[in-house]
């Protein structure tokens, strides 16, 4: 949308058309030394990581299919939200684990077309559950917003143009905050306890 290059953040996209993973190896065929959170062999994978633990902000845009997102940003979420790299688990156990991720605030945006009410009794907004607890609060990020727009089979071009609109105005207004508050952090002076 451009947004966050006017309020002067850096943006960069995991999905570029010349960029795609190749599949990971199944874990039986690979040597025990790469499995459990060992570093990743895929030198994309390798940057994808590398932005998202430089990042302050996160923007996710996908379509609800099933429930969950679409098979390439799964694809995207296991290879780059992976243990050593957006989480451990410093016992080693299983839990609890420790989120490694700095973001300051992630938006999520989903296309439905699933009426609201229908989806809460039915389902119980899986798409929330998966962003807000299993993945990002999982990983340590506290501020999450997610917005559906739906009914997509229905709508018309003006709806779907006030929801790119709608995104718009809301990544703006994220990254603008996030501007703010880094140099309000860069050029205040430190306040002593005693103060």
């Amino acid at each position: 949308t451009g947004e966050p290059e006017r309020a002067g953040r850096a943006v960069e996209s995991p999905f570029r058309a010349a960029d795609r993973p190749e599949p990971p190896p199944r874990a039986a065929a690979l040597p025990p030394k790469t499995t459990g959170g060992a570093p990743t062999v895929d030198p994309l994978v390798a940057r994808y990581i590398a932005e998202l633990r430089e990042a302050d902000l996160l923007v996710v845009i996908h379509p609800a299919w099933w429930g969950g997102p679409p098979a390439i940003v799964k694809g995207w979420i296991d290879r780059v939200f992976a243990l050593n790299a957006a989480f451990a688990l410093p016992k080693g156990d299983g839990g609890p684990q420790l989120g490694l991720l700095g973001l300051r605030r992630a938006l999520v945006f989903n296309t439905s077309n699933t009426d609201e009410e229908r989806e809460l009794a039915l389902f119980g907004d899986p798409l929330e559950r998966v962003w807000r607890d299993c993945i990002l609060g999982y990983c340590g990020v506290a501020a999450v917003e997610r917005q559906v727009f739906r009914i997509v089979a229905t709508s018309t071009e003006e709806e779907r143009t006030g929801w790119v609109a709608a995104v718009a105005s809301a990544v703006h207004d994220a990254a603008s905050g996030l501007s703010l508050s880094a140099h309000a952090a860069s050029t205040e002076p430190p306040v002593s306890p005693d103060d």
